[in-house]
C-alpha cells in the first residue's frame, strides 16, 4: 500500500479549486483510519482530512479555536512522509515558540510510532523548528555573522530551540554597551544628532506631568480654571516653603535655576493668547534660563495629601486642574513639572550636563506619542528600530519618511534614529554581529539566497507552518525569497500555513493577519498559482454558548476572513451563557467565586495586564495574561479586567504604511476585539467577565450589551 502510494508524482500539481480526492488518497486515507483505530486514536473529521490530504502546491487552512489543528498537522507530516515519499530532511514544520516545538516534536514522534518508524530527539528537532533556528541554520551557509547583539546565536546542527528574541535589554549586556557606544560617539561627531538628541532631552522634562492631563469637557476646565487661578500665587508661595522645609531640604538650590515667584502666560499663539482664560496667566516658582522654561512645584499624591490650604479645594486637586490648564493646551512656553524629589535630581543632572564635558550618553527617558510609558531613549531607538525591521522595512529610510508625518518628539526621534541606525549597523558589522531581525533581511536578499548551497535550502522544499497569523513582513519576505530560490533550481514544493485571523495578537511585535487574509497576494507563484483555503470550523474544545460570545467580539473588525464556527465537544450543549458582571475582586476578595468551580475542574484567571492578576489570592486557579494564555485551555475562566484600544501612535501608523499594511491604530482596534476573543476561547465549560467598572470603548460593554443569548449580563446600578 505505502509503497504505491509513493508513486504520486504529481501530488502538488492539482488545481486548489479541485478537492475532490483521487482513488489514491482515498486508498491513504482509509490506511490512516486503519492505523488509528488500532492504536485507539481519535480519527480526523472530514475537513481534517481534506487539510492532511491536500494535494494543492499552496494550502491554507483557517483552523478556528479548539479545532484540533495541531493534530491534524502532526498527520499532515505523516501523509507527506509515508505516503507521499517525502524525506524527512525535506520537510519543515515551523513553530513561533519553544513550548509548541517541544510539544509538536512530542506528538510527531508519538504518531510516527504508529507508522513503524522510531524518531529520535535529534532527528524530530531537524523537522520540527522556530523560525529563528530555521532562519539561523540558513544564515550559517551563507556566510553571516554567527552570533546575533540580542542574545539569539547561530543553533547546532539538530536545529537548535531558538525564541523570538526579548525586546528588553539587559542594563550591562553587550547590547546595552553597543548602543551606549555608538550614541555617544555621534554626540561628539554628529551635530544633528546632537540637536536632536538635547533636544529629546529637554522636552523629556517638558513633558513632566502630562500623564496627570484629564480630558474633561470644557466647561469643566473653565470652572476649574476659575477656582485654581484665584489661589495660584498664595499656593505657588506654599509649595515652595514646603519643598524647601520637608521633600528636598538641600536640593532646592542651584544656581542655575532662578527661584522666585513670577507669572506667565501660556499657548500656542502669542497674540491670541488673552482670549482663553486657560492661558493665564498663571504662577511659577522659577525659571531656568539653560533651558528657556518655567519651573513648577508639584507633588505627587502622597506629598500632597494632608497640604490643603483654607479655600475649600484639597491641594492634590488644585495641582491636578492647574496642570490640566496649563498641559492641555499646545504650548509655546516650556513649562517643567517637578511632582518628586527624583524629578529634582533629574533635572540637577541635566542643568550640569553638556556634550562637551560629558562623555556618557545622556540617560533620559522619553515617551513617544502613543507609547504608556516613558522608555529610556537608547531602548526605545533598538525597539522601535526592531519593530520596522520586522515589517520588512530598512529603518533608516523608514524614519526618513516618517519624519515628514511627525511634529515635536516624535520628530526629534526619528531624526535621531535614521542618523543612529545605520551607525549602530556599521559597529555591528565591525564586530562580526548581527540582528536577529537582520539575519530575516539578508537572507531575504536573492543574491544572498542565490548562493546558498542545495543542503542549505532542503529543509524548506516541503514547509508547513503552525501560528501563521502572527507571522511580520520581514519573515514573509526570506519565505518568498526561499520559495523563489527553490522554483529556479527546479524543486517542486509545497507550502501549507495554518492559522487564525481571529487570534491574531502581536501587532504591536510587528506580526499582521493580513498575510493570512491576503495569503495569495503575498505567495501568488507564476502562473496565477494561487492557494486551496480549507476551514476547520468545528470546535471541539467549547460549549455552543462560549463559542456564540466569543464572536460577538469580532463583529467590527474589519480585515477577517468569516467563518461560522460550531461547538463539537462533549459541553457543546452546555446551558451555561458567558457571564458578565461589575465585580471588584480587591473589595469583595476572590475565593467566593473561585471555590464555586468543582475541585477536580481546572480554572483560569485572566487578565489584560500582570497587574491585574498579580498579588491576588485566586485559590487554585491559574492567573494568566491573555498572551500567557493563548494556546491554553481550561474548565473555566474568569477575566478580571477591561481593556480598550490603544492611543495613536503616529509613527507605527507611517511605518505601517510603507509596509502597506493599513492603518495601525485601525489595526491596534481590531486587535484589542482579538484579544476578547482570545480570552474567552481557553474556556470548555463556563467563562466569566468580572470588572469594577468598565473604560471608554472597553470589550466589556461589547458583551454586555450584546443582547445575545450567549451572554447574561447584570443589571446593576452602574449599568441602570
Amino acid at each position: 500500500m505505502l509503497k504505491q502510494l509513493k508513486d504520486l508524482g504529481a501530488w502538488y500539481s492539482r488545481e486548489p479549486e479541485n478537492p475532490e480526492l483521487t482513488q489514491a488518497q482515498n486508498d491513504a486515507r482509509a490506511d490512516i483510519e486503519q492505523r488509528l483505530k488500532a492504536a485507539g486514536k481519535a480519527l480526523p473529521t472530514e475537513d481534517q482530512f481534506r487539510m492532511i490530504l491536500s494535494d494543492a502546491a499552496m494550502t491554507r487552512v483557517v483552523a478556528g479555536a479548539g479545532s484540533g489543528k495541531s493534530t491534524t498537522l502532526v498527520l499532515r507530516c505523516i501523509y507527506l512522509h509515508f505516503y507521499l515519499g517525502v524525506p524527512w530532511t525535506q520537510m519543515s514544520v515551523v513553530t513561533f515558540t519553544r513550548n509548541s516545538r517541544r510539544d509538536f516534536m512530542r506528538k510527531l514522534g508519538t504518531t510516527a510510532e504508529i507508522w513503524g518508524e522510531a524518531l529520535s530527539k535529534e532527528d524530530l528537532a531537524k523537522v520540527v523548528r522556530t523560525f529563528h533556528s530555521l532562519a539561523f541554520s540558513q544564515a550559517k551557509d551563507a556566510g553571516l555573522p554567527s552570533s546575533t547583539i540580542d542574545g539569539l546565536n547561530m543553533p547546532a546542527s539538530n536545529g537548535g530551540d531558538l525564541p523570538f528574541p526579548p525586546l528588553g535589554i539587559p542594563e550591562d549586556g553587550d547590547l546595552a554597551n553597543m548602543l551606549n557606544e555608538v550614541a555617544s560617539e555621534l554626540m561628539r561627531v554628529d551635530e544633528k544628532f546632537r540637536t536632536c538628541v538635547m533636544g529629546m532631552y529637554n522636552a523629556s522634562f517638558m513633558a513632566a506631568g502630562a500623564s496627570d492631563v484629564d480630558k474633561d469637557t470644557e466647561a469643566v476646565r473653565n470652572k476649574r480654571i476659575t477656582a485654581v487661578q484665584a489661589h495660584d500665587r498664595d499656593r505657588t508661595r506654599y509649595m515652595e516653603q514646603v519643598w524647601r522645609e520637608e521633600f528636598a531640604p538641600g536640593l532646592m538650590d542651584n544656581p542655575l535655576i532662578e527661584f522666585k515667584l513670577a507669572s506667565f502666560v501660556t499657548g500656542a499663539v502669542a497674540s491670541r493668547r488673552g482670549q482663553n482664560k486657560a492661558n493665564g496667566p498663571w504662577w511659577a516658582n522659577a525659571h531656568i534660563p539653560q533651558l528657556g522654561a518655567w519651573l513648577l512645584l508639584g507633588a505627587s499624591p502622597g506629598m500632597a495629601h494632608g497640604r490643603d490650604m483654607d479655600d475649600g479645594f484639597s491641594m492634590g486637586w488644585a495641582l491636578n486642574a492647574k496642570k490640566s490648564c496649563v498641559n492641555v493646551l499646545t504650548s509655546s512656553t516650556p513649562v517643567i513639572w517637578i511632582n518628586t524629589v527624583d524629578d529634582l535630581v533629574r533635572l540637577h543632572e541635566r542643568l550640569k550636563w553638556t556634550p562637551e564635558k560629558s562623555a556618557e550618553f545622556p540617560k533620559f527617558g522619553i515617551k513617544l506619542t502613543g507609547e504608556t510609558s516613558s522608555t529610556p531613549l537608547l531602548v526605545a531607538f533598538w525597539q522601535q528600530a526592531q519593530f520596522i525591521q520586522s515589517l520588512g522595512l530598512n529603518v533608516a529610510h523608514a524614519a526618513q519618511q516618517s519624519a515628514k508625518k511627525v511634529r515635536g518628539l516624535d520628530a526629534l526621534f526619528v531624526h535621531a534614529l535614521a542618523r543612529f541606525w545605520p551607525a549602530f549597523e556599521a559597529q555591528l558589522a565591525a564586530s562580526g554581529l548581527i540582528t536577529s531581525n537582520g539575519i530575516f533581511e539578508s537572507l531575504a536578499d536573492e543574491n544572498i539566497v542565490g548562493a546558498m548551497p542545495e543542503a542549505s535550502l532542503d529543509a524548506c522544499t516541503h514547509l508547513l507552518i503552525d501560528e501563521f497569523q502572527d507571522i511580520s513582513g520581514n519573515i514573509v519576505k526570506w519565505l518568498v525569497a526561499v520559495r523563489a530560490q527553490l522554483r529556479q533550481r527546479g524543486r517542486k514544493t509545497s507550502l501549507m500555513v495554518v492559522g487564525d485571523d481571529w487570534q491574531s495578537i502581536y501587532g504591536w511585535r510587528g506580526s499582521s493577519p493580513r498575510y493570512f487574509v491576503r495569503f495569495n497576494h503575498y505567495f501568488g507563484e507564476p502562473g496565477n498559482r494561487r492557494a486551496r483555503t480549507i476551514i476547520l470550523s468545528d470546535n471541539f474544545r467549547s460549549s455552543q454558548h462560549i463559542v456564540d460570545a466569543a464572536q460577538l467580539m469580532l463583529a467590527d473588525v474589519e480585515e477577517k476572513l468569516d467563518k461560522a464556527c460550531v461547538a463539537r465537544s462533549e459541553h457543546a450543549e452546555l446551558a451555561d451563557p458567558v457571564q458578565v458582571r461589575h465585580f471588584d475582586v480587591n473589595k469583595q476578595g476572590s475565593l467566593g467565586w473561585v471555590d464555586m468551580f468543582p475541585t477536580e475542574s481546572t480554572a483560569f484567571v485572566i487578565g489584560r495586564t500582570n497587574a491585574a492578576i498579580t498579588g491576588k489570592n485566586f485559590g487554585l486557579a491559574k492567573p494568566l495574561t491573555i498572551h500567557g494564555a493563548k494556546g491554553l485551555e481550561a474548565d473555566y475562566v474568569v477575566i478580571v479586567e477591561d481593556f480598550s484600544p490603544p492611543m495613536r501612535h503616529p509613527l507605527r501608523c507611517s511605518w505601517y504604511e510603507l509596509a502597506d499594511l493599513g492603518d495601525y491604530d485601525i489595526a491596534q482596534r481590531d486587535e484589542t476585539h482579538r484579544l476578547a476573543y482570545v480570552a474567552i476561547t481557553r474556556a470548555k465549560k463556563g467563562c466569566m467577565w468580572l470588572v469594577p467598572g468598565t473604560v471608554p470603548d472597553g470589550m466589556y460593554d461589547v458583551l454586555a450589551y450584546s443582547g445575545s443569548p450567549a451572554v447574561l449580563a447584570e443589571e446593576t446600578d452602574e449599568r441602570k
